[in-house]
């Protein structure tokens, strides 16, 4: 419901010592923790559950910062 079919769509990820908050244009949707990665690198990864459908990824912007 807060991904925009057919539109650009934001993805925000806010990491704060060890718990990690997402939001989806602008639209808080969930958080975990994770105690692993302290530091490191972006990833983005992603996986389509239906055999033989599509996906197109554009991205207009990354933006890596720290406090």
């Amino acid at each position: 419901e807060f991904i925009y079919p057919d539109a650009w769509n934001t993805l925000t990820v806010f990491g704060e010592g060890q718990a990690f908050y997402i939001y989806i244009n602008g639209t808080f949707v969930d958080w975990f923790e994770d105690s692993e990665f302290t530091t490191g690198q972006i990833g983005i990864g992603y996986d389509i559950y239906d055999e033989g459908a599509e996906a197109i990824f554009v991205f207009d912007n990354i933006i890596g910062m720290e406090p």
